[in-house]
């Protein structure tokens, strides 16, 4: 959600403003977008030459839904330009990570998958599927516990990492309080930049764990995985 002091842009649930709703949605991070709005609409502090102040300041792009009468956040985002003409103010910003819809939570980091739609062999289109890291990681723990099934007493965790958040779902907390930070897998990695595995003791219980980075998502991000079983 929008801390205190957070500027916010509210697109209306009606045409035409809601396909500008679905663009933001859909557009990648880094994406300059440019929005307008009549400035009796603006906040009378941020009007006319206050304006050109708003370069650099993060934004919250929120949703209106008239019918539910609900303001959504949806992303943030960091202005560029902010310019008056006449009654109008212009916007210009950079999309960046989307809102969480928790009070106090982070915000979402979601793996996009593209790949193109064809029609007797032409591309008429693209099909894009995202996954919030925190699901993949309670996906692949779900996937390795199913694999392991047959060992009874094996305990495996799966986390996924991006710089110093560490995504996951449903972990035990005293192994949430032990994955590698940033500063300490990169110490690591340093020296084995494919990856590496380690061994510690958690409350009677000896695990194996690996560190693997997925350059391929994005750089900085990587998987641990927790393996533990019966002695």
């Amino acid at each position: 959600m929008a801390t205190p002091g957070t500027l916010c842009f509210v697109i209306q649930s009606v045409d035409p403003y809601r396909f500008d709703f679905l663009n933001i949605f859909a557009l990648p991070t880094g994406f300059e977008f440019r929005q307008r709005y009549d400035q009796r609409w603006v906040d009378p502090s941020l009007r006319d030459g206050a304006l050109a102040k708003l370069a650099g300041e993060r934004v919250l792009v929120a949703f209106w839904d008239r019918a539910t009468k609900r303001l959504v956040p949806v992303r943030f985002g960091q202005i560029s330009e902010a310019t008056p003409v006449g009654k109008v103010a212009y916007f210009r910003y950079d999309l960046g990570e989307f809102a969480s819809l928790e009070r106090g939570g982070e915000p979402s980091v979601t793996v996009l998958f593209a790949a193109p739609s064809r029609v007797q062999g032409r591309v008429v289109g693209a099909v894009v599927v995202g996954i919030p890291l925190w699901r993949l990681s309670q996906r692949m723990t779900k996937q390795l516990q199913v694999e392991t099934a047959g060992e009874p007493g094996t305990i495996v965790w799966a986390y996924i990492y991006r710089g110093n958040q560490v995504f996951h779902h449903g972990t035990p907390p005293d192994i949430d309080a032990v994955v590698p930070n940033r500063a300490a897998r990169n110490a690591r990695l340093a020296t084995s930049p494919g990856g590496y595995t380690d061994e510690m003791q958690q409350f009677g219980f000896w695990y194996g764990y690996g560190v693997m980075p997925l350059p391929r998502i994005a750089p900085d991000v990587g998987l641990v995985v927790y393996l533990a079983k019966p002695q």
